[in-house]
């Protein structure tokens, strides 16, 4: 397949000129800190949503907002500084007076562009209320933010807090209370009146009614949380998917009347794509697929046909005017036509100092070099401000050992960077072919790790001991883990806190007596060998004394900033640092608090002496920390 040339930008304010280069791999810009209290920077090629409209090409990403002239000769970045409410965006639509609008993974808030400038709604109501007439008509839906059928006054979309609204003038809820399932994302509306809601299942009703009824079962859909897309049609609902770690997807279709699924996958047609992101039914009944190698499309009564892009994940797309094929992916913009032969040209892209946007974790070597791991790989930052990919592909844990190397988890292995900040591949190395969960040094420099079916393992020199089976002890997988001095370690699981000691005993402290909830997130340990724990309801502390504490909004006079807690990590001075659902939060040693609202931080990592670097879930923070907010 001929590919043409890619396309280089320049990353400043406004309109850049786009100057063509030959693009490989992903070329890195460098990170230049600046004298500013708080700083970011995101990666906008990982494109979710691609739409033509206002006569350019709009592309979103976890890392904000690109909008393409045709010619593809300019672009405008948007990101906060624009007046989103947030880099990691969700969602993208365009309603009937041609506004474009967008929504968020860390935010309830809706943002519309009215063709100048960006207006931001803190509440989907307050949007909705304002917009309804347009939204009612829109030219282009979204289920992630709202859908409408023609010749009806009702809007659907989802809370952001799991359930449903509908709007006709009048706003009414639904929850799990009505039938709902759980963590629904996602709603569309058939033209025939029947609402579909997708979550951690599917749901459905009549429009007007107030019961929902689960159908879930029996669709080939291992996890519901793996539903990329979903479309209606006549008879029922399509749903795009892809497969769990190392199987592949497809597509499934319910029809409502006759109660029966059928599903469309990659192992069984290798036509449809072997993950499938994006599903849309064209206005002739043709349904289009996109997904890992390409795109596939069905016309009605004839098999499925597939446009090949070999090696290339196409997470969406959309039809120009001129009849090309907008196409995004995981690295950058590309544009097709079918009609000629599937010539490819490509990848437009906007020069970033990371690869991926949801941060997952930080971590500094030896010689002082950041790595920053997020759901696509891991990023090496140089004091100097040079960048370069470490690694490729998707990370569960990173840690430095006690030479300053930094250790990499994946479900690939555990890889081991010596000195990767000098950017030399031969210095990397594949330690253990077992995937990897998450791993530990204790105070003595000895690993310890956990693989991907539960062995806790211990390496002492190049010698790996088999301990125990986490999964088997706590019912769950471990998120965290940490060795304390006197040779206990600590998983932070989905079904509370386990300690297993020296001796063997194993014990699993969780919501019924220790803790406010099961679900521990994170776990760090003190300088004095307290345990702390980053729970879905609070802070939690485990003192070698063997009591307990717990803290919580309230009692911290608002310190902790939300009790959904996604971090915690600890200085030798004894300074805890917490990621929450609404920023940053500070305690020192001398237990006075302190914070910083950013909504979506996901792992924090005290670098130097007022610095603070934080991952959300839409890009790199750098934060001086002389500009949090102290608790009086």
């Amino acid at each position: 397949m001929p590919v043409g040339t890619a396309v280089g930008v320049n990353q400043d304010a406004g309109e850049a000129d786009a100057t063509p280069h030959p693009q490989s791999m992903p070329e890195l810009a460098l990170l230049s800190v600046r004298d500013e209290a708080i700083q970011s920077w995101s990666d906008p090629n990982d494109i979710v949503s691609v739409l033509y409209a206002q006569g350019s090409i709009w592309a979103t990403t976890s890392g904000g907002v690109v909008r393409w002239q045709p010619d593809m000769q300019a672009y405008q970045l948007y990101t906060m500084a624009e007046g989103l409410a947030s880099q990691a965006i969700s969602g993208l639509a365009q309603d009937g007076d041609g506004h474009v609008w967008i929504g968020y993974l860390d935010h309830l808030a809706w943002s519309e562009y009215d063709g100048e400038t960006w207006i931001t709604y803190t509440t989907r109501k307050e949007a909705v209320e304002a917009r309804h007439t347009a939204m009612l008509s829109a030219l282009r839906h979204d289920p992630l933010l709202w859908y409408s059928r023609p010749e009806s006054d009702w809007l659907w979309l989802p809370d952001g807090e799991g359930g449903i609204l509908a709007y006709d003038g009048k706003w009414r809820a639904y929850g799990q209370r009505e039938g709902i399932t759980r963590s629904t994302r996602r709603v569309i509306a058939s033209d025939a009146g029947r609402v579909w809601a997708i979550g951690a299942g599917l749901s459905t009703a009549e429009e007007g009614e107030r019961w929902w009824q689960d159908h879930s079962l029996f669709s080939d859909i291992a996890s519901f949380d793996k539903v990329r897309d979903v479309a209606v049609d006549a008879r029922g609902v399509w749903l795009a998917f892809a497969g769990a770690a190392g199987h592949s997807g497809g597509v499934a279709h319910l029809d409502y009347e006759r109660n029966r699924w059928t599903g469309y996958l990659h192992d069984l047609n290798q036509a449809i794509p072997r993950q499938v992101y994006g599903i849309d039914i064209g206005p002739r009944g043709t349904l289009w697929l996109c997904g890992k190698g390409g795109l596939a499309y069905q016309e009605t009564g004839v098999r499925w046909r597939r446009v090949s892009l070999p090696d290339m994940l196409v997470q969406c797309y959309d039809w120009l005017p001129d009849g090309r094929l907008a196409i995004g992916t995981g690295h950058g913009l590309w544009l097709s036509s079918p009609d000629s032969g599937g010539a490819l040209d490509g990848p437009w892209v906007v020069p970033s100092p990371l690869v991926g946007n949801h941060v997952v974790a930080l971590a500094m070597d030896g010689e002082n070099a950041l790595y920053v791991g997020t759901d696509k790989g891991v990023t090496f930052v140089k004091a100097t401000g040079e960048t370069g990919v470490l690694y490729a592909g998707p990370i569960n844990a990173l840690e430095v050992g006690p030479e300053g190397a930094v250790w990499v988890a994946t479900s690939m292995g555990w890889l081991m960077a010596r000195n990767a900040s000098r950017g030399a591949a031969s210095e990397r190395e594949w330690v253990l072919e077992d995937g990897v969960l998450a791993l530990a040094f204790d105070s003595q420099g000895t690993l310890w790790l956990c693989t991907q079916d539960g062995r806790l393992l211990q390496r002492e020199g190049d010698r790996w001991s088999g301990v125990a089976n986490v999964i088997d002890l706590a019912g769950a997988s471990p998120r965290d883990m940490v060795a304390s001095r006197d040779g206990t370690v600590w998983f932070a699981t989905l079904r509370g806190i386990g300690s297993l000691t020296s001796e063997g005993e194993f014990s699993l402290a969780t919501g019924e007596d220790r803790l406010l909830t099961d679900d521990v997130r994170a776990v760090a340990l003190g300088p004095e060998d307290e345990v702390w724990l980053a729970t879905a309801k609070g802070l939690a502390r485990h003192l070698p004394s063997g009591r307990w504490t717990r803290f919580t909004t309230n009692s911290t006079e608002g310190g902790l900033r939300s009790m959904d807690m996604a971090h915690v990590v600890t200085e030798a001075s004894g300074t805890l640092w917490m990621c929450t659902a609404e920023g940053i939060s500070r305690r020192l040693s001398n237990t006075d608090w302190a914070y910083l609202d950013l909504q979506g931080a996901t792992c924090a990592l005290p670098a130097s002496e007022g610095v603070l670097w934080v991952g959300t879930r839409g890009g790199l923070y750098r934060v001086e920390t002389a500009s949090l907010t102290l608790v009086p």
